[in-house]
């Protein structure tokens, strides 16, 4: 029998408030009937996952951030997992057609969040939600909602891509919902978004939002450091703490990036506050595909670019971010972070951007920018205390983060100690710390003399 037959015109649910009515109310036949549009994505499956565990394969990554971002793309809309559909003819594509409920253990909501905030830029906001299926808790329905990018958040660009052997790859593409069809712009629209992005007058009959594309290119290449960072240290799993600082203008390349006495090099011998600090002291690096790569022991990365971004990644482990005061603890969870470590190698960041990066560009050409990123945090349960660091457990305050994969971008402005301080304020928050939990500040300022006051110090 033609589906057309079974149920009518059909278009049973049209929108997003209509679904969540009938998920709450558990008459999840009331969705069969219904098309896929727009708005509205089913799945009789999870996103593929490995045999035995709810771990998403390459294709199930690729295929969720590929749904998300064509629903972010056009109007925002759901995606509902645990419904059958099958292609109708007669109103000119899929229609839900069953209800197959799915078991819970299948879904790792985090792990879906910690996909997306790694394969999408910019981030893209969603809403996930369980729905028990005839009063089981084991098996049900799955919501993803997913909240329309306004303008300056658009396009939202696919970071990773799949080949035709299903591998994933360092590419990346702008997918777009139309119907229940994703649609991928060319490599023509993609030109000529960004060609009218960096036009001085704009040009009749351009991509709506085009001029976006600049700032998504941008952003996608400061991406591109940190995962080069990761990737090639091998730390896709750890929790890492990533220091960016964003040029005003990353078309323009520093004058003097390379040679020995080329701004590159001051990477291998800045100045650090204290010989025995935490800083970016004991570096060796590397010309690599035109950046610098410097490495200090297997805990901090660096990479300078030609244009003057500078990204620094730092270890989550008992070595770096948690040094010292996790020796008594049998187990590497909950991790403590060594608050003095995460203060000074901020500043110290901080710094060699105020003194080796900024005055080699023109004020004039506009503010910097820092970005800070905390990826696993939670996953990798790191825990931050306020103040200077403790004998743990002793200090029975210490705060969980609340986001896996978070990031926040902030002005500079004024000194190292500032930007800092600005910096470690957005961490802290991370913690539902304040900013009277930062030590060695006072004014709102991270103090370079009492990071250097730490050498004289006994530790007890």
């Amino acid at each position: 029998m033609a589906l057309l037959e079974r149920w009518g015109k059909c278009a049973v649910i049209s929108n997003e408030a209509d679904l969540r009515k009938v998920l709450a109310s558990s008459d999840y036949s009331a969705i069969v009937g219904t098309r896929e549009g727009d708005w509205i994505e089913f799945h009789r499956e999870p996103y593929q996952i490995e045999d035995g565990a709810a771990k998403l394969t390459p294709k199930g990554k690729w295929e969720l951030r590929k749904d998300v971002a064509s629903l972010a793309m056009r109007f925002g809309g759901c995606i509902v997992l645990g419904v059958r559909t099958d292609n109708s003819p007669e109103l000119g594509g899929d229609v839900a057609v069953g209800i197959s409920p799915i078991p819970r253990n299948l879904i790792d909501p985090s792990a879906y969040r910690a996909v997306l905030m790694d394969g999408l830029f910019p981030r893209v906001e969603i809403e996930m939600s369980w729905h028990s299926s005839d009063g089981s808790t084991e098996k049900g329905l799955f919501l993803i909602s997913v909240a329309v990018q306004e303008g300056h958040r658009r396009p939202v660009i696919v970071k990773r891509m799949m080949d035709e052997s299903g591998k994933e790859i360092r590419a990346f593409g702008i997918a777009e919902r139309y119907g229940d069809q994703t649609n991928w712009w060319s490599a023509e629209e993609i030109h000529h978004a960004m060609r009218v992005a960096t036009s001085p007058t704009p040009e009749a009959g351009s991509l709506p939002e085009s001029r976006h594309a600049l700032v998504a290119s941008a952003n996608f290449k400061a991406d591109e450091a940190i995962d080069d960072l990761e990737e090639r240290n091998e730390w896709g799993e750890q929790a890492v703490y990533v220091i960016q600082a964003l040029p005003p203008d990353p078309r323009r390349e520093l004058d003097d990036f390379y040679g020995l006495s080329g701004v590159a090099s001051r990477l291998l011998n800045f100045p650090a506050l204290r010989y025995h600090g935490f800083s970016l002291r004991g570096f060796r690096g590397t010309f690599q595909e035109g950046s610098f790569v410097a490495d200090r022991a297997e805990d901090v990365s660096a990479r300078l670019d030609p244009d003057g971004t500078f990204t620094a990644m730092a270890l989550g482990d008992p070595e770096f971010l948690g040094w010292s005061i996790n020796k008594d603890q049998r187990d590497s969870k909950p991790l403590r972070i060594n608050s003095t470590v995460l203060v000074e190698f901020t500043l110290e960041c901080c710094r060699f951007v105020r003194l080796s990066l900024m005055p080699e560009i023109d004020p004039m050409a506009g503010p910097w920018s820092f970005r800070v990123q905390c990826r696993r945090f939670v996953y990798r349960q790191l825990r931050l205390a306020p103040g200077p660091p403790r004998s743990f457990p002793s200090v029975p305050m210490s705060a969980e983060p609340q986001s896996d994969f978070w990031e926040k971008y902030i002005l500079a402005e004024g000194d190292a100690g500032r930007d800092a301080f600005n910096i470690l304020t957005r961490v802290y928050g991370l913690f539902g710390l304040g900013r009277e939990a930062i030590p060695y500040s006072e004014n709102d300022t991270v103090m370079e003399e009492a990071i250097r006051e730490l050498d004289f110090i006994i530790p007890p």
